[in-house]
């Protein structure tokens, strides 16, 4: 297939004023002898995200293809339109309030698969920051560098950042629903997506950063509650999608959502929800060894929270 780019960047954004210039440029800095675009989703902010892309793109017209959506459909929606119209052999994403470290990320990628046929995703590391101050990195220090596939995907979760994803465009000719699951979550389902089908690999080197709690999507400004029981619920929407075929390797990670929704109800002494959840969590299709050890979580944290009393 013939592609008009080396790479498609898909930068997705919304009311990101005081980060989207620095994820840009970042972008536009890249060096090496490549033929990039930059597609950019606004998902109608209604603060200057917009018209800082604006200025930018009277600057580098050639470069930049920018949609405005006429009301906001959410960052799932958002980027799934751009990667239908990516003309890139490869893809990069990057979200307005993160950005990359170093202007040869792209360069040092596109090169690792070109080398490495057999390989559809790599990524690298990420740091995590809470304002100025690096609070942790994607994947962390003590997860183990080797190895990374689809079924480890499904028992631990989106251990990959999506600023340091980079695929490639076949893949994903045809997006299945399991992308469109959520309106507002989609990086899982397209890491899912990407390692079911080709091999994955990693770059020991830190090429990004990825901002806690600086957008105002619904989805980082939701408190840890209410992230907990729709990350539970979307993976059981995930569950469902393959008719339970990998309950045994989504399990951990359901009952882990359910054991700190009951731990958080049981806290704020709401005993009726947390009977109901402790009903859900034994009346669920997983292995009873997961379920034995939720509960024992939640008998031994509160014991110890009441010694400590």
């Amino acid at each position: 297939m013939k592609y008009d780019y080396h790479i498609s960047v898909c930068l997705i954004t919304y009311n990101q004023e005081n980060t989207v210039e620095q994820a840009l440029l970042s972008i536009l800095n890249q060096n090496g002898n490549l033929s990039i675009e930059i597609l950019i989703g606004d998902d109608a902010s209604n603060d200057k995200t917009f018209e800082i892309l604006s200025k930018f793109k009277s600057k580098y017209p050639k470069n930049l293809k920018i949609f405005r959506r006429l009301y906001n459909v959410g960052a799932t929606k958002n980027l799934g339109m751009l990667l239908d119209k990516a003309n890139g052999k490869y893809i990069a994403i990057l979200e307005g309030d993160d950005y990359w470290l170093t202007n040869s990320k792209l360069n040092e990628q596109i090169q690792y698969m070109e080398n490495n046929n057999d390989v559809g995703l790599c990524f690298h590391t990420t740091n995590v920051y809470f304002g100025d101050k690096k609070v942790s990195c994607i994947p962390n220090e003590n997860f183990k560098k080797e190895d990374y596939n689809f079924n480890k995907l499904l028992r631990f979760g989106p251990f990959i950042h999506l600023s340091s994803v980079f695929f490639r465009k076949s893949i994903i000719a045809k997006m299945p629903t399991l992308f469109y699951l959520n309106k507002n979550i989609c990086d899982y389902s397209l890491l899912l997506i990407l390692s079911e089908s080709s091999k994955i690999s990693y770059l020991p080197n830190i090429y990004s950063v990825y901002r806690l709690k600086s957008s105002a999507s619904s989805w980082s400004s939701a408190d840890e509650i209410v992230k907990a029981k729709l990350s539970y619920e979307y993976l059981l929407l995930i569950d469902s999608y393959y008719s339970n075929k990998y309950s045994v390797y989504l399990s951990e990670q359901i009952i882990g959502y359910m054991t700190k929704i009951i731990l958080y109800h049981w806290r704020a002494k709401d005993y009726s929800s947390t009977l109901t959840w402790i009903e859900k969590l034994f009346t669920s299709n997983f292995i009873i060894i997961a379920k034995i050890r939720a509960l024992l979580k939640i008998l031994f944290m509160n014991f110890f929270e009441n010694q400590s009393k």
